[in-house]
Protein backbone atom coordinates (compact mmCIF):
# COMPACT_ATOMS: atom_id res chain seq x y z
CA UNK A 1 0.00 0.00 0.00
CA UNK A 2 1.38 3.48 -0.94
CA UNK A 3 -0.38 5.10 1.93
CA UNK A 4 -0.70 2.34 4.61
CA UNK A 5 -4.20 2.43 7.37
CA UNK A 6 -2.75 1.84 10.52
CA UNK A 7 -3.75 -1.69 11.99
CA UNK A 8 -2.26 -3.20 15.39
CA UNK A 9 -2.67 -7.28 12.89
CA UNK A 10 -3.50 -7.44 9.18
CA UNK A 11 -4.09 -11.22 8.93
CA UNK A 12 -4.06 -14.06 11.29
CA UNK A 13 -3.67 -17.84 9.65
CA UNK A 14 -3.07 -21.44 10.68
CA UNK A 15 -1.25 -24.74 10.45
CA UNK A 16 -1.38 -27.95 12.45
CA UNK A 17 1.49 -26.44 13.87
CA UNK A 18 2.19 -22.72 13.84
CA UNK A 19 0.01 -19.59 13.79
CA UNK A 20 0.95 -16.69 11.30
CA UNK A 21 0.33 -13.38 11.98
CA UNK A 22 0.13 -10.62 9.65
CA UNK A 23 1.49 -6.75 10.25
CA UNK A 24 2.13 -3.36 8.89
CA UNK A 25 3.93 -2.20 11.95
CA UNK A 26 1.36 0.56 12.58
CA UNK A 27 -0.72 1.06 15.74
CA UNK A 28 -4.55 1.86 15.42
CA UNK A 29 -4.27 3.65 18.55
CA UNK A 30 -2.30 6.64 20.08
CA UNK A 31 1.17 5.70 21.69
CA UNK A 32 3.42 7.42 23.69
CA UNK A 33 4.72 9.55 25.08
CA UNK A 34 7.56 7.67 26.88
CA UNK A 35 10.43 9.06 28.08
CA UNK A 36 13.51 7.44 28.97
CA UNK A 37 16.91 8.59 30.17
CA UNK A 38 18.79 8.44 26.16
CA UNK A 39 15.32 10.13 25.14
CA UNK A 40 14.90 14.01 24.24
CA UNK A 41 11.72 15.14 26.22
CA UNK A 42 8.85 14.86 23.89
CA UNK A 43 10.38 13.26 21.34
CA UNK A 44 10.42 9.71 20.19
CA UNK A 45 13.57 7.60 20.33
CA UNK A 46 11.63 4.89 17.55
CA UNK A 47 8.93 5.60 14.91
CA UNK A 48 6.22 3.45 13.90
CA UNK A 49 7.40 2.37 10.19
CA UNK A 50 5.08 0.51 7.34
CA UNK A 51 6.56 -3.15 6.93
CA UNK A 52 5.21 -6.24 5.98
CA UNK A 53 5.49 -7.91 9.46
CA UNK A 54 5.07 -11.76 9.70
CA UNK A 55 5.53 -13.44 12.88
CA UNK A 56 5.21 -17.10 13.63
CA UNK A 57 4.04 -18.66 16.69
CA UNK A 58 4.72 -22.47 17.26
CA UNK A 59 1.49 -23.67 18.32
CA UNK A 60 3.21 -25.80 21.05
CA UNK A 61 6.28 -24.54 22.06
CA UNK A 62 8.79 -26.18 24.00
CA UNK A 63 11.09 -25.05 26.61
CA UNK A 64 14.72 -24.25 25.57
CA UNK A 65 17.40 -26.40 27.33
CA UNK A 66 19.09 -23.15 27.58
CA UNK A 67 18.13 -19.33 27.40
CA UNK A 68 20.56 -16.68 26.14
CA UNK A 69 18.20 -13.43 26.79
CA UNK A 70 17.69 -10.93 28.41
CA UNK A 71 18.52 -8.66 31.40
CA UNK A 72 15.63 -6.92 31.11
CA UNK A 73 13.90 -10.04 32.55
CA UNK A 74 10.90 -11.85 31.77
CA UNK A 75 8.22 -10.11 30.42
CA UNK A 76 5.41 -12.96 29.91
CA UNK A 77 4.92 -16.85 29.58
CA UNK A 78 3.13 -18.90 27.33
CA UNK A 79 0.08 -20.63 28.47
CA UNK A 80 2.18 -24.03 28.99
CA UNK A 81 4.78 -21.96 31.47
CA UNK A 82 7.32 -21.49 28.21
CA UNK A 83 8.79 -17.91 29.54
CA UNK A 84 9.05 -14.67 26.89
CA UNK A 85 12.20 -12.99 27.39
CA UNK A 86 12.76 -9.49 26.21
CA UNK A 87 14.62 -9.68 23.70
CA UNK A 88 16.31 -5.66 23.88
CA UNK A 89 19.02 -5.70 26.52
CA UNK A 90 21.44 -8.07 24.10
CA UNK A 91 21.48 -11.83 25.63
CA UNK A 92 22.26 -11.36 29.73
CA UNK A 93 20.25 -14.26 30.58
CA UNK A 94 22.63 -16.55 33.44
CA UNK A 95 22.14 -19.82 32.74
CA UNK A 96 24.55 -20.74 35.86
CA UNK A 97 22.02 -18.99 38.51
CA UNK A 98 18.88 -18.44 36.54
CA UNK A 99 18.70 -14.55 36.81
CA UNK A 100 19.74 -11.60 34.72
CA UNK A 101 23.30 -10.35 34.43
CA UNK A 102 22.19 -6.90 32.93
CA UNK A 103 23.96 -5.53 30.24
CA UNK A 104 22.58 -4.53 26.83
CA UNK A 105 21.32 -1.14 26.16
CA UNK A 106 20.78 -1.50 30.20
CA UNK A 107 23.26 1.62 31.26
CA UNK A 108 23.63 3.61 34.05
CA UNK A 109 22.24 7.38 33.38
CA UNK A 110 19.64 10.19 34.06
CA UNK A 111 15.93 11.49 33.34
CA UNK A 112 16.03 15.08 33.14
CA UNK A 113 12.81 16.52 34.16
CA UNK A 114 10.72 19.90 34.38
CA UNK A 115 11.79 20.95 38.25
CA UNK A 116 8.30 22.45 38.58
CA UNK A 117 5.58 20.01 36.65
CA UNK A 118 8.27 16.57 36.73
CA UNK A 119 6.46 16.07 33.21
CA UNK A 120 9.38 14.55 30.95
CA UNK A 121 8.73 17.03 28.23
CA UNK A 122 10.13 19.99 26.72
CA UNK A 123 12.07 22.37 28.66
CA UNK A 124 13.71 26.20 27.86
CA UNK A 125 16.67 27.65 27.78
CA UNK A 126 17.41 29.31 31.40
CA UNK A 127 14.10 26.86 32.94
CA UNK A 128 14.89 24.86 36.21
CA UNK A 129 15.39 21.66 35.30
CA UNK A 130 15.99 18.42 38.05
CA UNK A 131 17.92 15.07 36.91
CA UNK A 132 17.29 11.21 38.58
CA UNK A 133 19.36 9.02 38.37
CA UNK A 134 18.96 5.65 36.76
CA UNK A 135 20.74 1.93 36.78
CA UNK A 136 23.17 2.42 39.93
CA UNK A 137 24.29 6.19 37.90
CA UNK A 138 25.83 8.39 40.25
CA UNK A 139 24.78 11.58 39.64
CA UNK A 140 27.37 13.73 42.70
CA UNK A 141 29.94 12.57 45.03
CA UNK A 142 28.26 14.09 47.86
CA UNK A 143 25.30 16.00 48.79
CA UNK A 144 24.86 20.13 48.80
CA UNK A 145 22.42 22.79 48.42
CA UNK A 146 23.38 26.74 47.99
CA UNK A 147 22.71 29.21 50.34
CA UNK A 148 22.65 32.08 47.79
CA UNK A 149 21.07 32.93 44.55
CA UNK A 150 24.02 32.26 43.20
CA UNK A 151 24.50 29.31 41.71
CA UNK A 152 27.66 27.58 41.06
CA UNK A 153 28.62 25.13 37.97
CA UNK A 154 30.36 22.81 40.69
CA UNK A 155 28.05 21.69 43.75
CA UNK A 156 28.78 18.55 45.55
CA UNK A 157 31.34 17.05 43.73
CA UNK A 158 29.27 17.01 40.39
CA UNK A 159 29.72 19.52 37.05
CA UNK A 160 26.54 19.71 34.27
CA UNK A 161 27.46 20.27 30.66
CA UNK A 162 24.76 21.01 27.96
CA UNK A 163 25.64 20.42 24.28
CA UNK A 164 23.42 22.22 22.55
CA UNK A 165 21.95 21.86 18.87
CA UNK A 166 24.24 24.06 17.64
CA UNK A 167 26.75 22.07 19.18
CA UNK A 168 27.87 23.94 21.97
CA UNK A 169 29.22 22.71 25.38
CA UNK A 170 27.57 24.84 27.95
CA UNK A 171 28.09 25.13 31.49
CA UNK A 172 24.70 24.97 33.97
CA UNK A 173 24.35 26.64 36.98
CA UNK A 174 23.44 24.19 40.06
CA UNK A 175 20.64 24.24 42.93
CA UNK A 176 21.15 20.88 44.32
CA UNK A 177 23.47 17.65 44.09
CA UNK A 178 23.01 14.59 45.72
CA UNK A 179 24.31 11.24 44.45
CA UNK A 180 20.78 10.62 42.98
CA UNK A 181 19.77 14.20 42.11
CA UNK A 182 20.70 16.94 40.54
CA UNK A 183 18.71 20.35 40.58
CA UNK A 184 20.14 22.49 37.48
CA UNK A 185 19.03 25.46 35.63
CA UNK A 186 19.53 24.70 31.05
CA UNK A 187 22.09 27.96 30.15
CA UNK A 188 19.68 30.43 28.99
CA UNK A 189 21.92 30.94 26.12
CA UNK A 190 21.33 27.65 25.14
CA UNK A 191 20.34 26.83 21.51
CA UNK A 192 16.18 25.20 21.01
CA UNK A 193 16.45 21.84 19.71
CA UNK A 194 17.69 17.96 20.91
CA UNK A 195 20.70 18.94 23.08
CA UNK A 196 22.98 15.91 25.56
CA UNK A 197 23.21 16.44 29.28
CA UNK A 198 27.05 15.13 30.79
CA UNK A 199 26.46 14.63 34.35
CA UNK A 200 29.71 14.61 35.54
CA UNK A 201 31.02 13.26 39.10
CA UNK A 202 34.10 11.74 40.49
CA UNK A 203 35.81 11.11 37.30
CA UNK A 204 32.11 9.49 35.85
CA UNK A 205 30.01 10.87 33.29
CA UNK A 206 26.62 10.11 33.07
CA UNK A 207 24.42 11.38 29.98
CA UNK A 208 20.92 12.29 29.69
CA UNK A 209 18.83 14.47 26.90
CA UNK A 210 16.90 17.18 26.69
CA UNK A 211 14.42 18.94 24.58
CA UNK A 212 14.97 22.63 24.36
CA UNK A 213 11.95 24.88 22.84
CA UNK A 214 11.38 28.84 23.16
CA UNK A 215 8.35 28.47 25.67
CA UNK A 216 7.10 25.65 27.82
CA UNK A 217 5.23 26.87 31.14
CA UNK A 218 5.47 24.16 34.63
CA UNK A 219 4.21 25.05 37.49
CA UNK A 220 5.94 24.56 40.27
CA UNK A 221 2.83 21.92 42.95
CA UNK A 222 3.73 21.05 46.55
CA UNK A 223 2.48 17.23 46.44
CA UNK A 224 0.90 14.25 43.65
CA UNK A 225 -2.27 15.74 44.37
CA UNK A 226 -1.29 18.44 42.38
CA UNK A 227 -1.33 21.34 44.91
CA UNK A 228 -0.21 24.35 44.06
CA UNK A 229 2.69 25.54 45.54
CA UNK A 230 1.51 29.08 45.62
CA UNK A 231 0.99 32.10 48.26
CA UNK A 232 -1.80 35.00 48.53
CA UNK A 233 -0.80 38.13 48.83
CA UNK A 234 -3.40 40.49 50.64
CA UNK A 235 -2.98 44.31 51.39
CA UNK A 236 -4.33 45.63 54.90
CA UNK A 237 -3.30 47.90 56.44
CA UNK A 238 -1.20 49.78 53.79
CA UNK A 239 1.08 46.77 53.58
CA UNK A 240 0.94 43.76 51.58
CA UNK A 241 1.01 40.24 53.25
CA UNK A 242 1.98 36.86 52.11
CA UNK A 243 -0.45 33.82 53.25
CA UNK A 244 1.55 29.97 51.97
CA UNK A 245 -1.44 28.36 50.11
CA UNK A 246 -1.76 25.33 52.59
CA UNK A 247 -5.45 24.94 52.65
CA UNK A 248 -8.40 26.45 51.40
CA UNK A 249 -8.25 29.78 50.39
CA UNK A 250 -10.65 32.36 51.36
CA UNK A 251 -11.02 35.39 48.99
CA UNK A 252 -12.07 38.34 51.74
CA UNK A 253 -13.44 41.43 51.21
CA UNK A 254 -12.56 43.43 47.55
CA UNK A 255 -10.31 45.73 49.58
CA UNK A 256 -7.92 43.04 50.40
CA UNK A 257 -7.79 42.51 46.48
CA UNK A 258 -6.64 39.18 47.14
CA UNK A 259 -3.84 37.86 44.27
CA UNK A 260 -3.23 34.28 44.04
CA UNK A 261 0.43 33.58 43.18
CA UNK A 262 2.02 31.07 41.39
CA UNK A 263 5.55 29.66 40.85
CA UNK A 264 6.75 27.83 37.70
CA UNK A 265 9.88 28.28 34.95
CA UNK A 266 9.47 27.77 31.33
CA UNK A 267 8.17 31.00 30.08
CA UNK A 268 11.29 32.20 28.52
CA UNK A 269 10.70 34.60 26.04
CA UNK A 270 6.93 34.62 26.51
CA UNK A 271 5.78 38.63 26.66
CA UNK A 272 2.64 37.55 28.00
CA UNK A 273 0.65 34.76 29.84
CA UNK A 274 -3.39 33.98 30.12
CA UNK A 275 -4.67 31.43 32.73
CA UNK A 276 -8.13 29.48 33.69
CA UNK A 277 -9.07 28.85 36.89
CA UNK A 278 -11.72 25.77 36.86
CA UNK A 279 -12.04 26.11 33.24
CA UNK A 280 -13.01 30.21 33.77
CA UNK A 281 -10.55 32.79 31.62
CA UNK A 282 -9.35 35.10 34.84
CA UNK A 283 -6.94 38.10 34.29
CA UNK A 284 -2.71 38.37 34.73
CA UNK A 285 -1.74 40.87 36.31
CA UNK A 286 1.55 39.81 35.82
CA UNK A 287 3.66 36.53 34.46
CA UNK A 288 7.37 37.22 34.12
CA UNK A 289 10.83 36.45 36.21
CA UNK A 290 10.58 36.32 39.89
CA UNK A 291 13.50 38.30 40.39
CA UNK A 292 15.64 36.66 42.68
CA UNK A 293 16.06 33.12 41.86
CA UNK A 294 17.70 32.40 38.47
CA UNK A 295 15.16 30.46 36.34
CA UNK A 296 12.10 31.64 38.84
CA UNK A 297 8.34 32.21 37.04
CA UNK A 298 6.10 34.43 39.04
CA UNK A 299 2.72 34.89 37.56
CA UNK A 300 0.07 36.62 39.71
CA UNK A 301 -3.54 36.21 39.24
CA UNK A 302 -6.49 38.24 40.95
CA UNK A 303 -8.80 36.69 42.89
CA UNK A 304 -12.22 38.18 41.93
CA UNK A 305 -15.19 37.55 44.55
CA UNK A 306 -16.97 35.61 41.73
CA UNK A 307 -14.51 32.69 42.43
CA UNK A 308 -15.68 32.80 45.68
CA UNK A 309 -17.49 29.17 46.72
CA UNK A 310 -16.16 27.26 43.86
CA UNK A 311 -14.46 24.54 45.75
CA UNK A 312 -11.39 22.37 44.70
CA UNK A 313 -10.71 23.69 40.81
CA UNK A 314 -7.63 23.70 38.45
CA UNK A 315 -5.33 26.12 37.26
CA UNK A 316 -3.83 26.51 33.64
CA UNK A 317 -1.44 28.71 32.76
CA UNK A 318 -0.61 29.15 29.09
CA UNK A 319 1.99 30.86 27.08
CA UNK A 320 3.37 30.94 23.80
CA UNK A 321 0.37 28.78 22.97
CA UNK A 322 2.03 26.13 25.31
CA UNK A 323 -0.70 25.34 28.35
CA UNK A 324 1.62 24.40 31.81
CA UNK A 325 0.56 21.54 33.75
CA UNK A 326 -2.59 22.15 35.74
CA UNK A 327 -2.21 23.14 39.35
CA UNK A 328 -5.35 22.68 41.59
CA UNK A 329 -6.14 25.69 44.94
CA UNK A 330 -9.52 25.15 46.73
CA UNK A 331 -11.54 28.36 47.19
CA UNK A 332 -14.35 28.78 49.69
Amino acid sequence: MTTPAAADILRIRTSPSTVYVNSNNLPSYVIGPWFAGSMNGGVFMNWAAAVNALNQIPRMPQPAATKSNTGLGTIGVWVNGVAIFNAADGASYRNASGDDAGGGIVMANAVSRSAASLEGGPVTPGSLVTAFAQFESKLATSTEAVASANWPTTLGGATVTVMDASGAALPAEISYASPRQVNYRVPAGAATGLATVRLTAGGVTVMSALNIVPVYPSIFKQNLENLAAAQVARIRDGRTIYEPVTGPITIGPAAEQATLILYGTGLNSASTATATIGGTSVPVAYAGPQGTFPGLDQINIPLAASLMGRGKVEIVVTAGQKPSNPVQVTIQ
